[in-house]
């Protein structure tokens, strides 16, 4: 008989990935959300006691305590890290007993030079959302602010869930439109005097770092593209008309962000191939100059090789002006076959 799905995971538990482990993390934090009259509080969860009216618990970098904690509380089954990493979707988004699993890849550090990703995951039941992470996305930073002001009407699990994913599509426009006006930049100082060529390695090294985000951009839409709608489907039972109206919403917000950023894609690649062609053009220019000068040295050479040498009898060796014409001859010899390049339009 094959494993089940819980054995599954208590084995990936025992042979934890070293390389996970180590990787740099924030530190271990568990906040409850509680219920207030028209909005959420965090309360801190320090003595391992959730508070009844608990709506989203927040878990950063689990612990085995909280992990047990999560589990007699209720009754499910906490993903593993190494689980989170999968990319099978069939281990990121499933249904199990009450509650719903969604693992999706977010985008952190995206104000530094070198964003990465995170896969975060979703634990969705009728009363509660859970949130499992090893890092702090922008996402959850902005929700952290939305969810306390009563405007914004986060008392339930689904509302939370919606507004959480509202942000999160919020943030990722936000980074296509500074990866729109980086591409802007690219394109306005790779062709904007291509009489003074411009510095191409910086256009390169940009079109290389606007390319990586893109690709980050576009594993984060697809998979909350994918998360939403296995949400839409999969929590249908206890989802409310309206929440589903506003995931509906979310789902062509995402497709067309989508759509943005395969145009995007397709302008970055233009780009590079332009910049590349101006390196190849900036080449080729440079080759042509050494070329022109050899061609203009090879007369010349010829003419002082043919009064350097050295025989016994050489005529007009004593000819008191020969100095004077030989080096009259090397300059003409010179000057003539870049006239004719001139004349040809080759130069």
């Amino acid at each position: 008989m094959w494993p089940g799905r819980q054995e599954c995971r208590r084995q990936a538990r025992r042979l934890a990935s070293p390389r996970l482990a180590a990787t740099v993390a924030v530190a271990a934090m568990m906040t409850a959300w509680i219920r207030t009259a028209h909005a959420l509080a965090p309360h801190p969860v320090t003595d391992g006691t959730l508070p009844a009216d608990t709506v989203w618990l927040d878990v950063v970098n689990v612990t085995k305590g909280e992990e047990t904690l999560i589990e007699s509380r209720f009754g499910i089954e906490v993903p593993t890290r190494d689980e989170m990493h999968a990319i099978e979707v069939s281990n990121r988004l499933y249904r199990e007993g009450p509650a719903a699993y969604m693992t999706a890849t977010s985008l952190v550090d995206t104000d530094s030079a070198r964003p990465r990703t995170t896969p975060v995951t979703f634990v969705f039941m009728r009363d509660c959302l859970i949130t499992l992470r090893y890092a702090e996305p922008w996402a959850f930073k902005a929700i952290a602010q939305r969810v306390v002001r009563p405007v914004t009407g986060c008392t339930t699990a689904e509302s939370t869930f919606v507004e959480l994913m509202e942000v999160t599509i919020e943030r990722l426009a936000e980074l296509i439109e500074r990866v729109a006006e980086r591409l802007e930049e690219c394109s306005h100082r790779a062709f904007s005097d291509l009489a003074h060529m411009p510095d191409l390695r910086q256009v390169l090294n940009g079109l290389g770092r606007t390319g990586s985000l893109l690709g980050q951009l576009h594993q984060s839409l697809a998979d909350k593209e994918r998360l939403i709608g296995f949400a839409d489907q999969a929590c249908k039972e206890w989802l409310t008309s309206d929440a589903h109206d506003r995931l509906h919403v979310q789902m062509g917000d995402l497709r067309a962000l989508i759509a943005e950023i395969d145009f995007l894609a397709n302008k970055a690649t233009f780009l590079l191939d332009a910049a590349v062609g101006l390196i190849s053009i900036e080449q080729n220019t440079t080759f042509k100059v050494l070329s022109v000068l050899s061609v203009a040295l090879l007369p010349p050479a010829v003419v002082a090789g043919a009064f350097g040498m050295n025989f016994e009898y050489i005529p007009l060796t004593h000819w008191g002006p020969g100095f004077f014409v030989a080096l009259g001859a090397m300059a003409l010899s010179g000057v003539l076959p870049l006239l004719v390049l001139k004349r040809k339009k080759w130069l």
